[in-house]
């Protein structure tokens, strides 16, 4: 097995290719990813599609809302940047990688069919849930207790997060990175809680985290973070 840190694609290589693109996933696999993170929201139809903002504009120029929309008009704007079906990424990469989905403004009308996708395509063990809506997974949790989930905080919601705090369902944390420290690392290790921290695309930077005792990066850029290897422990010193 190797010792190197596990790289979870954030939306793709998307420090190179536009972001949840076909281009994107596939460049992020080709350099080294161990997973995908895949942002979902519903169109006007309810089919759930992969896109970060609640609009277009940042990523295709057009200001109207993704929900909004219905999925054939979005796959109708003849952008290289449209929203892909979430069932047609699942369906392409399910054999080649393991997924981690963040849902976006996630709501009970339908974010439980996120886990109907992952089950129709028995996905079980190959796939997490984060979220920076925590009520939203314990809702999921309650639907689901089978599922991995992952809380995630904020920029400013990641100094000094109280480990104490993090709900009960939770096998990991998504801080940002810079709020990672050695107490929090070893917080979470004594309530057996991975620490995934987001969004950390520069080798010094990825280097400080895996010293912590980090085993697994969100990154926009997978091949900085693939050929890693986590630092040999420090011995002590003699008395």
């Amino acid at each position: 097995m190797s010792d190197r840190p596990t790289v979870i694609a954030h939306r793709g290589a998307s420090g190179y290719a536009r972001e949840h693109t076909l281009a994107a996933y596939d460049l992020a696999l080709a350099q080294g990813a161990d997973a995908l993170e895949l942002d979902v929201r519903p169109a006007a139809d309810g089919e759930l599609v992969l896109v970060h903002d609640p609009t277009l504009e940042r990523t295709t120029g057009d200001p109207r809302r993704v929900d909004e929309l219905p999925a054939a008009a979005l796959s109708a704007l003849g952008h290289p940047a449209a929203p892909l079906p979430l069932r047609a990424v699942l369906d392409r990469y399910a054999a080649r990688t393991r997924f981690v989905i963040d849902l976006k403004d996630p709501h009970p009308d339908w974010e439980l069919r996120v886990v109907e996708a992952i089950d129709a395509r028995a996905l079980r063990g190959r796939v997490e849930l984060q979220s920076f809506d925590h009520g939203a997974l314990a809702r999921v949790h309650r639907r689901a207790p089978w599922l991995p989930l992952a809380p995630l905080y904020r920029r400013a919601q990641s100094i000094g997060i109280h480990v104490r705090d993090v709900p009960a369902f939770a096998h990991a944390i998504g801080p940002c990175h810079i709020g990672v420290d050695a107490a929090l690392v070893e917080a979470a290790r004594a309530r057996r809680l991975a620490v995934r921290p987001w969004t950390v695309d520069f080798p010094d930077e990825a280097e400080r985290l895996l010293g912590l005792g980090i085993r697994a990066l969100i990154t926009n850029r997978p091949d900085v973070v693939a050929g890693m290897t986590p630092p040999a422990p420090r011995l002590a010193a003699a008395a």
